[in-house]
């Protein structure tokens, strides 16, 4: 099955392993990528894999497992890119089922 992306923008807590590998995955599909992680080396290591590869990122150094820090990347990705489509928090540390925009929930524990 082939899905696309395209023009979907997406956020990608946690820019390392299954984190890079999905918003490599999701680019290549159409998507446009925001990573954010509160380390910003680590941050600066996946903005320039994601480069390398051909990715159009953009990369926020926030701690986006606190609801300040959800908000605050969710609020960047619509400044810039005017809509957000999906979050995915990979790091999974408490955010499930917590309001990241007005009348939008994120339910990682959701599977339908």
């Amino acid at each position: 099955m082939n899905h696309s992306f395209a023009d979907r923008v997406v956020c990608i807590t946690n820019p390392t392993g299954l984190g890079l590998l999905l918003a490599s995955q999701l680019a290549g599909a159409g998507a446009r990528i925001v990573i954010s992680t509160p380390d910003v080396d680590e941050l600066a290591r996946a903005h320039e894999e994601l480069t390398r590869r051909g990715v159009d990122v953009l990369a926020y150094p926030c701690d986006a497992t606190k609801e300040s820090g959800m908000r605050e990347l969710v609020g960047v990705a619509l400044r810039w890119f005017g809509r957000v489509d999906a979050v995915v928090d990979v790091s999974l540390r408490g955010l499930a089922s917590r309001p990241l925009v007005d009348g939008v929930r994120f339910d990682a524990k959701k599977s339908e």
